[in-house]
């Protein structure tokens, strides 16, 4: 695939973000609900404006919510799901092929539970990785195809809700580890490139910008804050620091969190991320400012929880 290279500006695509209000970062009161299979218990406030709404451990083991509930299932078949912002909609992904040697994505309207199945790409690749778009109409997943006995990343897919088809989008000179996630809009895609990041136009791949040297994208679903106004990052290797936020306007690093995360989970606000810190020989899901402080507990997770479950928490806007 050939790109249109250069940098563009991202006026239209901060215009396109929606305006989220930032919330208090410090929940009062939790709801302390205990995830099946694994050591976590998450600390939940009715008035959270996120909320788990799945979980993937090791082993292909994947669990959803409930609608409107404080109870999760194991969803058999699938190594992940997740589900839409407000939550109308679940994705999950198959743990095999079709019959006829697809890769696929399991669309579940969560209000009356049927399904439909859209393949995504055929054997050998597989799409994995599944974020819905800020405005729940699309999904885009991670290509990868074995090489050498690992896998590596080779393009994206984006799959219509609306129409229930997907394309298959490969990209040249990806990074072969590298995670495509949205941008803060509809229409654009983050993913990792050197040190840096690549922003790609989602119709087509084409290159619309690269910012170099600022640390590869980190945040689960949500590596880009509610405004669309800053991005978390892995901070280059020359930085002390752990955490990076960009100004996506600049493409500068405007602070460098000092912080002992192991993860990052997305943002909660415009001032605070969901990271996974060590605390008493296990960890915490707990909000961090960009000063690298706690402003709150999400979650207690157990040592074997994080290190051998391989616990991911998927936080979506209710």
């Amino acid at each position: 695939m050939r790109f249109v290279a250069g940098a563009v500006s991202l006026a239209a695509v901060l215009a396109a973000a929606p305006a989220v209000s930032a919330t208090s970062a410090v929940t009062a009161d939790p709801v302390e609900i205990s995830l099946p299979g694994t050591g976590v218990t998450l600390r939940e406030n009715p008035s959270d404006r996120l909320h788990v709404t799945s979980y993937t451990l090791s082993k292909n083991r994947a669990y959803l919510r409930a609608r409107g509930q404080n109870t999760f299932a194991r969803r058999s078949g699938f190594t992940e799901y997740t589900a839409s912002p407000g939550g109308g909609r679940a994705a999950g992904i198959a743990t095999t092929y079709t019959e006829a040697g697809y890769d696929s994505l399991v669309i579940m309207d969560r209000r009356t539970g049927r399904s439909v199945t859209v393949n995504t790409v055929r054997r050998p690749l597989t799409a994995s990785y599944a974020y819905w778009s800020r405005d729940g109409s699309k999904v885009v997943l991670t290509a990868e195809r074995k090489v050498e006995g690992k896998w590596r990343t080779v393009g994206y897919v984006l799959v219509d809700v609306a129409t229930r088809t997907s394309r298959y989008i490969p990209v040249t000179g990806v990074h072969k580890e590298g995670t495509f996630r949205w941008a803060g809009d509809n229409s654009h895609l983050i993913v990792d490139h050197g040190e840096g990041v690549r922003f790609h136009r989602a119709a087509d791949g084409a290159v619309v910008r690269t910012l170099s040297k600022v640390g590869r994208p980190a945040g689960g679903e949500e590596a880009v804050s509610p405004s669309g106004r800053l991005m978390s990052t892995w901070c280059p290797v020359s930085v002390r620091e752990k955490v990076c936020v960009v100004d996506r306007a600049t493409g500068k690093i405007r602070s460098y969190v000092n912080t002992k995360a192991e993860g990052v989970w997305g943002w909660w606000d415009e001032s605070h991320m969901i990271a996974v810190v060590p605390k008493d020989g296990g960890y915490q899901a707990a909000l961090i400012n960009f000063k690298g402080q706690v402003n709150g507990v999400l979650a207690e997770i157990s040592a074997s929880a994080y290190r051998t479950d391989k616990v991911y928490l998927s936080y979506t806007r209710k």
